[in-house]
């Protein structure tokens, strides 16, 4: 079964990054991290998960960039085009890696990971349709 993980910044956009991961596992695709959970520290910097493993946040983090090179794709959820600090280490972490990368929405002209990342715009059905590309 191919398999994603998906980025983007659970503070701001948690509610639409389950709603994407739904939509992955509804086409076949793995998710890989983060699980669906709920947020239990909102309004703070780093959001932590009820599900997670542990809340140090330096663990977190490694367990996701773990997943990434696990994982068929990252697919970034940034509904705006933009992407945080977070989000831009995951994207360079995956381009390190050769890990197919996918955006919810173009990158904004002004961000440095449009030239340098080869993220490529696509929905989850068409990343999904693509899952033997990245299944291999």
């Amino acid at each position: 079964m191919p398999s994603v993980v998906v980025s983007g910044s659970m503070r701001k956009n948690y509610k639409g990054m389950v709603k994407t991961i739904r939509e992955f596992e509804n086409n076949g695709v793995s998710v890989l991290s983060p699980r669906v959970s709920e947020v239990i520290n909102p309004g703070e910097t780093f959001a932590l998960l009820k599900s997670d493993r542990t809340k140090i946040p330096k663990r977190l983090e490694q367990s996701h960039l773990d997943a990434i090179d696990s994982a068929n794709a990252l697919y970034v959820y940034n509904p705006r085009g933009r992407i945080g600090q977070s989000a831009g280490y995951e994207i360079a972490w995956a381009r390190k890696a050769g890990i197919p990368i996918f955006v919810k929405k173009a990158l904004a002209t002004d961000s440095i990971y449009r030239f340098h990342a080869g993220a490529k715009e696509a929905s989850v059905e068409k990343v999904a349709k693509t899952r033997r590309d990245i299944n291999n």
